[in-house]
């Protein structure tokens, strides 16, 4: 069993202010708080472990919690772009012990693992569903968003901002330009 738990959300959005009142063509200030909210909505439903792309835009801070590494030993970080981790616990009779050296960051491609150093084992952990709790940082600067993405966001901006009742479909992937601008930064598959 697998759980991805956010702990920090992303400080800073893919899409400033200024760029989405630019493309809605918006020149005054009242509805600031409103267009900020649709910007961190839009991303949120492309960004993190719930959202449509299997990844995370922008850098944040996750927690794994895990039962077991898988039959090769490694322990999948569901969520690239994985920049770093923070910390691997592993709970032993009831405490979460830090494991704080012996294991490694590894990649195949984009996708991110923990495994152990050569020569070296799991520690002991006890049979539950989160027996190993890994935190890591993910996602990138917001500067260097792929701009497709950011074109969708701001589309999506502009979809629930002329839009403010209920929409017939609000499902991104149903318009054929979304779909198409966010299918190359879709997640493939499941680590």
């Amino acid at each position: 069993m697998r759980r991805l738990v956010q702990i920090t959300p992303p400080a800073e959005e893919p899409v400033t202010l200024a760029e989405a009142k630019e493309h809605l063509r918006v020149a005054h200030d009242s509805e600031d708080a409103h267009i900020s909210s649709l910007i961190a909505a839009a991303r949120t439903h492309l960004d993190g472990a719930q959202g449509i792309l299997g990844r995370a835009l922008v850098t944040q801070t996750w927690r794994l919690d895990a039962d077991s590494p898988d039959e090769s030993g490694r322990l999948w970080l569901d969520l690239p772009p994985v920049a770093s981790v923070s910390s691997v616990q592993t709970m032993q009779d009831g405490v979460l012990t830090s494991w704080s050296s012996g294991w490694r960051l590894g990649y195949d491609g984009e996708a991110a693992f923990i495994e152990p150093d050569e020569g070296e084992n799991w520690p002991s952990y006890d049979a539950r569903h989160d027996a190993i709790q890994v935190t890591f940082v993910t996602g990138d600067d917001a500067a260097n968003v792929a701009q497709p993405l950011k074109i969708a966001i701001m589309m999506a901006v502009a979809e629930h901002y002329e839009f403010r009742e209920t929409m017939v479909s609000s499902d991104y992937r149903r318009s054929p330009t979304m779909s198409a601008l966010i299918a190359p930064y879709r997640r493939r598959y499941a680590w």
